[in-house]
């Protein structure tokens, strides 16, 4: 049964700064049945039917290792506040932040793309209504450029859609309410949110903006009814359970709220309806500041991992975690093997291997996944090759290790 079958709307709240905060207008837009048609078609192919096996497997979180509160404006990985005007383009707004903030936790790097290549490109959507989602599927399919806000500034209006050559790309993207789309399905639990913030980044939601959301100020906020259907996109990007409460980034400016942010109560007007994530490419051949090993001292040797990619895989990306260090690089077809070497001392670790492997098919692009973790006893300086072992669920492969001399 594909994953996506129900469509879920998004209306948009412009707001205007006059005398005072006022609703502009609203933009009203319902998911197509050739759109519903596409994505699930698109995610049931990518992941293999299993993207629920998926989403279980890649966070790379136990549940103990969820922190109590989280606050991505830490981290450096998000820009400025945004105000998207006199436009309802809050759905590109909260897809941009969820790129840039993945992209700033891949790269290190924090990036400004831009919104209005959205408004002007992405199909049946504008001024007046769209979802993340959507940009997110075309993004995906590279039907769609992603571009730096310079090339395609912020206009706050419908203008024509033009031809450019995409400057990032995205290795994946995933809808994580599933039961919004299909009721079958639980509600998406609050610990899966938190892991996707941590794992990802920014994650896309719909919440209901009232009168009284729209004039909010400050402090800790929340409202219930069931006749409150969500009508705007905003972003998660972090949460403190001592204070009960999301943190979300709004696209109103920075005048809206705490300088643009809110933190809006768990389980409150609508809070995690159509939460998805994005997931930008990690820039192949970037260094971690330990990429060229010390091993002066005493007892340290060099362990490194070997990886390469066939000519069938378009990107792979690896996630080690080892001496409660978290290493992360990626190969492409421009850098088909990497050798990733870090200093150890010698001793025995506990450690996890997550591989996000992306194939060209005839079917189309196809996510693989595959796993390892363990212990790892590390004597000498040594190098291991990264295999692919065995088939357990689906798109998801048990990893392993091969001896091998790769020279210094």
């Amino acid at each position: 049964m594909p994953i996506i079958q129900r469509n879920f709307i998004i209306l948009c709240f412009m707001i205007i700064f006059q005398s005072g905060y006022t609703q502009n207008e609203t933009g009203l837009r319902d998911i197509t049945e050739s759109e519903k048609t596409t994505i699930s078609n698109y995610i049931d192919r990518f992941y293999a039917s299993n993207f629920q096996t998926y989403k279980d497997n890649s966070f790379g979180l136990d549940v103990n290792e969820v922190l109590t509160k989280y606050d991505m404006r830490s981290q450096n990985l998000l820009g400025p506040i945004r105000n998207q005007g006199n436009c309802g383009a809050c759905w590109a707004f909260a897809a941009a932040t969820s790129y840039e903030s993945s992209y700033a936790k891949k790269n290190g790097i924090l990036i400004d793309i831009s919104e209005q290549i959205m408004v002007n490109c992405t199909n049946n959507s504008s001024c007046i209504g769209g979802l993340p989602q959507i940009v997110f599927d075309a993004w995906a399919a590279d039907q769609q450029p992603i571009l730096d806000e310079r090339t395609e500034p912020y206009q706050e209006a419908n203008k024509s859609c033009k031809p450019y050559k995409s400057a990032y790309q995205i290795s994946n993207y995933g809808v994580m309410d599933l039961n919004y789309i299909l009721p079958v399905f639980p509600k998406v639990a609050d610990i899966d949110i938190k892991k996707a913030v941590h794992t990802y980044g920014a994650v896309t939601t719909a919440v209901y903006a009232g009168i009284a959301f729209i004039n909010y100020k400050g402090g800790i906020y929340g409202e219930n009814s069931k006749s409150n259907r969500p009508n705007h996109a905003v972003n998660i990007v972090g949460w403190d359970d001592e204070k009960d409460a999301w943190l979300i980034r709004n696209s109103w400016g920075e005048k809206w709220g705490e300088n643009g942010y809110m933190w809006l109560r768990y389980g409150t007007n609508g809070i995690g309806t159509g939460a998805s994530w994005v997931e930008a490419k990690k820039i192949p051949g970037q260094p971690d500041k330990d990429n060229a090993p010390e091993t002066d001292k005493v007892g340290v040797v060099k362990f490194g991992l070997l990886s390469q990619v066939n000519p069938k895989q378009e990107y792979e990306e690896f996630t080690l975690t080892i001496d409660g260090k978290i290493y992360n690089w990626s190969i492409t077809q421009e850098m088909p093997k990497v050798l990733r070497r870090i200093a150890l001392k010698k001793g025995t670790y506990e450690y996890k291997l997550l591989v996000k492997s992306i194939a060209n098919t005839k079917k189309g692009r196809k996510m693989v996944m595959g796993s390892s973790s363990g212990k790892l006893t590390i004597e000498k300086s040594q190098d291991l090759a990264i295999k692919w072992k065995q088939k357990l669920k689906g798109n998801i492969y048990k990893i392993g290790f091969e001896k091998v001399k790769v020279g210094k």
